[in-house]
C-alpha cells in the first residue's frame, strides 16, 4: 500500500493532468488516453526518483538539534508511543513509560533494540531478566518471546529490523 504523502502527491499530478492534458499536449480524445497512460508511468518514476524528497522518518524535526528523551512524554499510567518510522525494513519508535506498566509477553518477526534514554526498567528475553538503565541498551532477538516493565518512569527507543 502507498504511504498518504505518494498517494497525495499521485492524485494532485493525475488531476492536473487530466485538465490539461489536451491543451498542453494538443492531442485528440484517443490519444488522451494513450498520452495518459505514458504520464501514469512518469509519475510513478518521478515519485520513485524522487524518494530521497520524501520523509522516510515522521513525527521529527528535520534539520534540527533535538533530545531523543524530549520528543515523547509521560502520560499517567500509560504507555505512550511516538512511531519515527515503519515500513517493511524498519520499526523506529520512541516509547514513555509511566512506572508499573508494561508491554506484555510477545515475539517479533525481526530483530528488537532497546536503548534506554531514561529511568530504569526490566526486560524478560525468553527465561532471562535484565534490568537496563539510561544509555544502556539490549537485543531481543528474534522470535524469542520478551516483554518490558517499567521500574520506574521510564522512556526508550525501539528499533525493530526485519
Amino acid at each position: 500500500m502507498e504511504n498518504l504523502s505518494k498517494k497525495i502527491w499521485r492524485k494532485y499530478l493525475r488531476g492536473n493532468i487530466e485538465r490539461n492534458q489536451k491543451k498542453l499536449l494538443g492531442v485528440s480524445e484517443s490519444s488522451s488516453v494513450i498520452v495518459g497512460g505514458i504520464l501514469e508511468i512518469i509519475i510513478s518514476l518521478v515519485l520513485k526518483k524522487g524518494r530521497n524528497r520524501m520523509n522516510f522518518i515522521k513525527n521529527f524535526k528535520q534539520s534540527e538539534v533535538l533530545e531523543f528523551k524530549e520528543q515523547v512524554i509521560y502520560q499517567e499510567g500509560q504507555v505512550v508511543s511516538k512511531t519515527l518510522a515503519q515500513n517493511s525494513n524498519v520499526s523506529i519508535t520512541l516509547f514513555a513509560f509511566d512506572k508499573d506498566e508494561e508491554i506484555s509477553t510477545h515475539t517479533s518477526k525481526g530483530d528488537a533494540l532497546i536503548y534506554v534514554m531514561e529511568g530504569k526498567v526490566q526486560v524478560i528475553i525468553g527465561d532471562n531478566k535484565y534490568e537496563l538503565l539510561e544509555g544502556q541498551s539490549i537485543l531481543m532477538p528474534a522470535t524469542i518471546p520478551h516483554s518490558v516493565y517499567s521500574l520506574e518512569k521510564m522512556k526508550f527507543m525501539l528499533t525493530v529490523v526485519f
